[in-house]
């Protein structure tokens, strides 16, 4: 019997989370010769250079799409400090 693959999203978290989604990606890459397409990765993370992780595959390296990438850097963090210093402890 054939095995149902059901859409599904993975989502990383972190440098640890976005290594996590390299594997998994490489994993289906090896698996199936490309992602399927009702499977999708997010990886969010602060540091932008975090995205430029690969790892090796048969089919060629492996890497985070642009549209899989979420950076939430924080482009001015003494001003957000300045404006909002009540709120710190």
């Amino acid at each position: 019997m054939a095995t149902k693959i059901k859409r599904c999203l993975f989502v990383g978290l972190g440098g640890t989370g976005l290594t996590t989604l390299l594997h998994t990606k490489r994993m289906l890459i090896d698996t199936y010769g490309e992602v399927p397409p009702m499977i999708g990765f997010l990886g969010i993370d602060t540091d932008g250079n975090a995205y430029t992780k690969s790892l090796p595959s048969k089919y060629g390296e492996v890497t985070l799409a642009p549209n899989e990438q979420v950076k939430i850097q924080v482009t001015d963090p003494s001003g957000i400090y300045l404006n909002y210093r009540d709120r710190f402890s």
